[in-house]
């Protein structure tokens, strides 16, 4: 969730922030990489800000979570998260929240014009998959695993996108089988 009390000095475009970690994804090998890549007075760490609790609990060593504030414009702005490992990106997400009455709409819009080109410029019409059940589109580029969906979070709409990289995905997540099914106990 976007708290304007954290907003960057400057603004940055969702789509290049995207773009440059779905391009980039194997350079940045520290959360300072990510700062650096896209301008440090594009980005705010909030990940030890009251409001964010517990967000970056060190699970083990060697892995290292950040959570960063930007914002896009006076009406629209979100969050990224990444987490490392070993000095290696093993996941990010990006979320960013629309607010105001055109909110939906907007949040939708931008999804089919401009964040839908993006990931379809980089992996090709042909393979991006939308799967019914959760909304969300995904496709593979190269080593990586892309999603991307519109939603609403605390009844603020917003759009996310997730790249994470395929060794780090669970088990049998890209079986001819298909992921694991677990069965209700």
């Amino acid at each position: 969730m976007r708290l304007r009390q954290y907003d960057p000095e400057k603004a940055v475009s969702y789509i290049k922030l995207v773009d440059t970690v779905l391009h980039h994804y194997t350079d940045f090998h520290h959360p300072e990489d990510i700062v650096r890549a896209l301008g440090e007075k594009r980005l705010t760490d909030v990940t030890h800000t009251p409001e964010m609790g517990d967000a970056a609990i060190s699970l083990y060593d060697g892995g290292d979570m950040r959570v960063f504030q930007f914002k896009e414009s006076a009406n629209r702005g979100g969050t990224i998260d990444v987490f490392f490992n070993h000095n290696n990106l093993e996941s990010f997400r990006a979320q960013l929240f629309f607010e105001g009455m055109w909110g939906k709409p907007g949040a939708i819009i931008f999804s089919s014009l401009r964040l839908g080109p993006l990931v379809t410029a980089a992996v090709g019409r042909g393979n991006i998959s939308f799967d019914v059940s959760t909304g969300q589109f995904f496709c593979h580029f190269g080593n990586l695993v892309i999603s991307y969906t519109h939603e609403q979070e605390m009844g603020i709409p917003s759009i996310s996108t997730s790249i994470l990289c395929r060794q780090t995905c669970p088990a049998d997540i890209f079986s001819s089988r298909g992921p694991m099914r677990f069965s209700p106990v």
